[in-house]
C-alpha cells in the first residue's frame, strides 16, 4: 500500500507583526511558505523611502498536508 500525501496551501493566522519571524522558522524547518508583500512609501529623515511590507497583515501561507500541520 502506497503512503501519499496530499498537500495544500493553508492560511494560517498569527500574532501581530510576527509573520517574518514565523516565515523564517517554517523556512529552517523545511516548509514551503508565502508572505504576500508590498511596497509602502514612507518619509523618513526628510527624504522617501520604500519599504516592504505584509499586504496582508497577520496571514501567512503554508504548503504542507494536513498531518504535518
Amino acid at each position: 500500500m502506497t503512503d501519499i500525501k496530499i498537500t495544500q496551501w493553508f492560511a494560517l493566522k498569527t500574532i501581530f507583526n510576527r509573520e517574518q519571524l514565523i516565515e523564517r522558522q517554517l523556512i529552517e524547518g523545511k516548509v514551503q511558505c508565502f508572505i504576500p508583500m508590498k511596497y509602502k512609501e514612507i518619509i523618513k529623515d526628510e527624504r522617501k523611502e520604500r519599504i516592504l511590507i505584509p499586504a496582508i497583515h497577520n496571514i501567512i501561507f503554508v504548503k504542507s498536508s494536513r498531518d504535518v500541520l
